[in-house]
């Protein structure tokens, strides 16, 4: 996949922010089922050349499964990605909190991929992340679905970012992580991440990304296809200037 992608939150801001890369090239990455302000924001960044990726919890849900063929049926997506996970008991179908799963078999994937393929839409799938599980649990996942599918695998690197942290593991563990993980995704989310009250490392949309998140992308995962993850709290300032950053690292590619 070519170019690069950047998120929006379904907030009071989202047209606005979506008007602020109106100019870009950049598709834009909204969660199903689309809000009427998100709906608006994919019109605003959506033509012949540029188009919209979704994204989704996946539990094989009738009303999931029918409000895709409706999102599709009138936008053209470049892309749509799967969450794989285990997920909460609420009313709501779309319910964001999973929790990682112990392992993915080849019927999980299988149930996606011919979906995918009688709707004919490009996916890729996207384990959900538990932090206080231990990261080889997570990279033994990621190397199992990549034995199941040929299909893309997208991860959030600033959530691998905190793990390590917080596990305090020493550096040459952590540089055998990035590597075994950058030889299996082929979608990276890019955030920033902040040292919460509690004395650990949370992830942070809302924030400009740190210098060592973009070095670690640079290094370890510069051939994966970016999405830049800002919400409703992002500057402007910090939109603009991640979007530089990151278009300047690719040009340096």
């Amino acid at each position: 996949m070519k170019g690069c992608a950047i998120f929006l939150e379904d907030s009071d801001e989202i047209v606005r922010q979506a008007k602020l890369i109106e100019d870009s090239s950049e598709s834009i990455v909204v969660s199903i089922p689309l809000t009427g302000r998100e709906r608006e924001s994919v019109k605003l960044r959506s033509n012949e050349l540029v188009k919209p990726i979704f994204t989704l919890p996946w539990n094989n849900h009738e009303n999931m499964l029918n409000e895709v063929k409706r999102t599709i049926k009138y936008f053209n997506p470049r892309l749509i990605i799967f969450k794989l996970g285990i997920w909460g008991h609420g009313e709501s179908y779309f319910d964001p909190k999973g929790i990682e799963l112990p392992e993915i078999n080849n019927n999980q994937v299988k149930r996606v991929e011919e979906f995918a393929n009688l709707n004919e839409i490009k996916i890729a799938f996207h384990p959900i992340r538990t932090p206080w599980l231990p990261i080889a649990n997570y990279i033994k996942l990621l190397k199992n679905l990549r034995s199941l599918t040929s299909s893309k695998i997208s991860i959030d690197l600033a959530e691998i970012m905190c793990d390590l942290k917080n596990s305090n593991l020493q550096q040459n563990i952590n540089s055998l992580s990035f590597k075994s993980i950058s030889e299996i995704v082929d979608i990276i989310w890019l955030e920033s991440y902040r040292f919460d009250e509690s004395g650990i490392y949370m992830t942070c949309a809302c924030t400009e990304i740190k210098e060592d998140v973009w070095l670690t992308y640079k290094k370890y995962f510069r051939n994966t296809f970016p999405i830049l993850k800002t919400d409703h709290l992002s500057s402007d300032n910090q939109i603009i200037n991640d979007l530089r950053k990151l278009n300047k690292i690719r040009g340096d590619l």
